[in-house]
């Protein structure tokens, strides 16, 4: 039996440690390997972005004055119909096809997660660091 030279073994680890490493950097999503694995880690990422931009809400909505309350009021809702409707034509094309609740669930995401950065950076105070 003959065995790899160290020297190549070393090489190989290294490769393969390279290759795990950017394997565990991509979203659960991409390594998912089913259809059903990629829509149960979709709607994971999607429940995730929505609570942080529920929560940005909150602090938002805690931190205006009054009388401005319900305008934010209605353009949540406004942006809630314009990002279904946005998802819903983004994803006209893969109607009825296994993939599709996958790309609806990814876009709603994406859209949540500009949402929920739009929504903080609307409560900045001038020269606010964490805003920039």
């Amino acid at each position: 039996m003959s065995h790899p030279p160290r020297r190549s073994l070393r090489l190989g680890l290294r490769l393969g440690c390279a290759a795990l490493v950017a394997l565990a950097a991509l979203p659960v999503a991409a390594r998912a390997q089913t259809q059903l694995e990629m829509n149960q880690q979709a709607q994971a990422d999607y429940t995730l972005a929505d609570a942080r931009l529920n929560a940005v809400y909150t602090r938002v909505m805690h931190d205006l004055a009054p009388s401005r309350r319900p305008l934010l009021i209605a353009a949540e809702r406004d942006w809630i119909t314009y990002r279904d409707a946005e998802c819903a034509y983004q994803t006209f094309g893969s109607i009825g096809g296994s993939i599709h609740p996958l790309e609806v669930l990814t876009c709603r995401t994406e859209l949540t997660r500009a949402r929920a950065h739009t929504l903080a950076r609307s409560d900045c105070r001038q020269g606010d660091p964490a805003c920039q």
